[in-house]
This record gives C-alpha cells, sequence and structure tokens, in this order.
C-alpha cells in the first residue's frame, strides 16, 4: 500500500520561528511608528524619520543574525534529516545554502511624497497639467486627512478598552462563598499599547493638530502614568482611569474625531 506522508523539513528547531517572529515584530513597529496612506505603503513623518530608522536598524541587525545562524546549521539540520528520513529523502527539497539566503529578505525603503511640480512639461497642454496638479493634491490631501484619522481611531481604541476594562473590575461578594472576589479582568498590555501610542503621537501628528496634542498630554498623565498592578491593587484609582479614559472619549465623541 502507498502511503501518504507530510515531512518536515527542519523537526526540532525553533530557528525558523525565530526568523518569523522577528519579522513580525519588525512589521508591528513600523505600523506603530508610521500611519497607513496607501496600500503596502506607510506615511512617515520626517520628525519621526530618525526614531523610524534606529529602530528598524536593529531590528534589521537581529533578523540577519538570526538568518545566519540558521544558514551556519543548515547544512548539519540537512546531514540529519537525510540519516534519519532514509528513503524519504529527497536532496531536491534541500536547496544549497546560498539559494536559501536569498529567500530572507529584510528591506525598508523610503520615498518622498511628490508634489504637484511632478506633471511640469509632461503633457503639451498647460490645462491638461493644471487638472492633474489639482487631482494628485486633492488625492494627497485626502490621505493625509485619512492618516490623520488613523490616530483619532488608535486613541479611540486603546482609550476604549481601558474605560471598559477598568469599569469591569471591582470587588463583590461570592453568594455561595460569601467572600470577596474580583470581577473583570484586564492584562498589563492594556496599559503598554497605551504608553505606547503617547511615545509615538507627537511624531506622527502630521497636523499639529492641539486636539492630539492635549489628549496626548491627558493619556500621559492620568492614564499612562499607572501600572496594572496599581489598578488591580487600588480599586477606587481604577475607577478613576477608567473614568479618565471616557472622558477623553466624550471629549473626542463631541467634535467627531474618532470614527
Amino acid at each position: 500500500k502507498g502511503a501518504k506522508v507530510t515531512k518536515s523539513l527542519f523537526p526540532g528547531s525553533t530557528l525558523l520561528k525565530e526568523i518569523s517572529d522577528a519579522a513580525d515584530a519588525a512589521r508591528k513597529v513600523n505600523r506603530n511608528q508610521t500611519m497607513p496612506f496607501a496600500h503596502g505603503v506607510f506615511l512617515l513623518p520626517i520628525k519621526n524619520l530618525d526614531r523610524h530608522q534606529s529602530k528598524m536598524e536593529a531590528h534589521k541587525d537581529n533578523f540577519d543574525a538570526l538568518v545566519e545562524d540558521f544558514l551556519a546549521k543548515y547544512e548539519n539540520h540537512r546531514a540529519a534529516q537525510q540519516a534519519k528520513l532514509g528513503e524519504l529523502f529527497r536532496a531536491s527539497d534541500y536547496p544549497s545554502a546560498d539559494m536559501v539566503r536569498e529567500k530572507f529578505k529584510f528591506r525598508v525603503s523610503y520615498q518622498v511624497i511628490p508634489d504637484g511640480n511632478q506633471w511640469d512639461g509632461m503633457f503639451n497642454s498647460v490645462e491638461l497639467e493644471e487638472r492633474m496638479k489639482r487631482e494628485a493634491e486633492a488625492d494627497l490631501r485626502q490621505q493625509f486627512e485619512d492618516a490623520q484619522q488613523h490616530l483619532w481611531d488608535r486613541m479611540h481604541d486603546v482609550l476604549e478598552r481601558v474605560a471598559t476594562s477598568c469599569a469591569a473590575y471591582g470587588t463583590v461578594i461570592d453568594p455561595v462563598t460569601g467572600k470577596e472576589k474580583k470581577t473583570g479582568v484586564f492584562r498589563n498590555t492594556m496599559l503598554d499599547n497605551v504608553k505606547e501610542l503617547v511615545d509615538v503621537l507627537p511624531y506622527l501628528n502630521v497636523t499639529d493638530d492641539d486636539r492630539i496634542a492635549k489628549h496626548c498630554e491627558e493619556m500621559r498623565t492620568k492614564i499612562a502614568a499607572y501600572s496594572c498592578d496599581q489598578l488591580r491593587d487600588n480599586e477606587a484609582l481604577c475607577k478613576k482611569v477608567g473614568q479618565d479614559a471616557s472622558d477623553i472619549l466624550a471629549a473626542m465623541s463631541a467634535y467627531g474625531a474618532a470614527s
């Protein structure tokens, strides 16, 4: 009878997963340090360029080191699998180390946003050039507005989580045991996300919106100043932080900032 098998080319090795995790971590940092702008393109304000480059270079160094570690052990993994699989081993499943290296790429591309002058002299018609400029500028304005809206949405998401989590957290009496027990639960990432956001918001506020700056400072002093352990140990403080988050959300809602 025939057999259908699925071969794991590198059983017991965690290196490929570590490389994948490193790539995911870099993508997350890139998303947090930028704003969506176009399909597959992120908006990076010039005042956040140095921070972004520094962070991405660190992630690239880590990624490259993991790849080199994997490649250094590649031949040994292949030999071990050949001995283990016997007749099931196929050399074609394992390309050369140089070919494998080409499968791993980490590249960050920075491009300058074009301005209206990109159409100058491109068409033999002043009227057509002016129309193309107007349309390009309108599209660019809309992309900036969408990117700025993304900041409001990010603020809304982290604040809503704080408000709802803190409101649900408290102490009640268990009707069966008669003992006190806690209701609701929140993880450390709840405040970590707030701290991460207020750290980068001043660099992403491309329109210098005073309202974003104001709410960012409120989030920094009234919410990000605490740890989740402090909130768990002090129910009154937890409720106050939750109410502060709700107040900021109400202010944002009053002028329709969060969609």
